[in-house]
């Protein structure tokens, strides 16, 4: 079988799982399979695969037919201009999550900003946290990524080295802002947060991320647990005074995030995002 074939059936197989993006997705395995760009895949339609590399590529396309997102397939997933590993231990970088990374740096850069702390928590795969490093390196002083998962945090001090910025993260291990060190609020901060925020139904509806832990994505009956608890968390921390937070969220929560905000920071200055769909993703409170 050889290049063009290998394409044709793969995306014959993918397009019969209703899978959008089936030609695209075949060519992705394929350049993984072969350990080639995709541009030297489509310039060689003739090349002849081997057995051990048609064995590989079927198996990725069956396991993409069960729902295996291709990001846990490959092994890795592009977030802001840089690539980042992923693995079942940590939530899939998405493009409508850039736009945290985009209002961090414009706040920076706007207000001019220096000596601050990037805390962010639920890091994950540290996306967020490496995006802002790679891009703030000399404006913020300190960066953190807090997560309860100890196998998320491998991957995020993984992604940190593979991006050149481990020598300016902290990674600690904590329920939230729950950490051994609290000496890392003791300055103003500014917070990223990208939080489980879907109900049981939502992730019921969404057969695309059933693969994804379930940790870094279900969060009470509302969608908004983890995020009370942080909130409640800042309070404690004596932060309240002197942070800015960026939370991710699902556009139906809009008011009820409006609400718990005004609740729990009653002179907190608030305002909510769209990303490049429309959508309300993203709550900015200044504190």
């Amino acid at each position: 079988m050889n290049i063009k074939s290998a394409i044709i059936e793969s995306s014959k197989i993918l397009n019969s799982k209703e899978i959008e993006s089936a030609d695209l997705e075949a060519e992705i395995f394929l350049s993984y399979v072969l350990r080639r760009p995709r541009e030297f895949i489509l310039a060689h339609p003739e090349m002849e695969l081997n057995y051990q590399q048609t064995w590989r590529m079927n198996r990725l396309v069956r396991q993409r037919t069960r729902g295996v997102p291709v990001a846990y397939l490959i092994g890795h997933k592009e977030f802001y201009g840089l690539d980042f590993l992923v693995n079942k231990n940590v939530l899939i970088p998405r493009p409508e999550t850039e736009l945290i990374v985009d209002e961090v740096i414009d706040l920076i850069k706007k207000e001019k900003i220096k000596n601050k702390k990037a805390i962010d928590v639920g890091t994950g795969s540290g996306c967020i946290i490496c995006s802002l490093a790679k891009n703030l390196k000399d404006d913020i002083i300190e960066f953190y990524g807090l997560d309860i998962s100890k196998k998320a945090l491998a991957v995020a001090r993984k992604n940190a080295q593979k991006n050149g910025v481990d020598d300016c993260i902290h990674f600690l291990y904590g329920d939230l802002l729950n950490v051994t060190d609290k000496t890392i609020f003791a300055e103003p901060v500014i917070i990223t947060a990208n939080l489980p925020y879907l109900t049981i139904d939502q992730v019921k509806n969404s057969p695309t991320i059933q693969k994804e832990p379930r940790i870094a994505l279900l969060s009470g009956v509302d969608g908004l647990d983890h995020y009370r608890r942080l909130f409640g968390q800042i309070n404690e921390c004596g932060i309240e005074n002197k942070a800015v937070i960026f939370c991710e969220i699902n556009e139906t929560q809009k008011d009820l995030m409006a609400g718990l905000i005004k609740q729990e920071f009653p002179k907190a200055n608030l305002e909510f995002k769209n990303d490049l769909g429309g959508y309300c993703r993203l709550a900015v409170i200044k504190l």
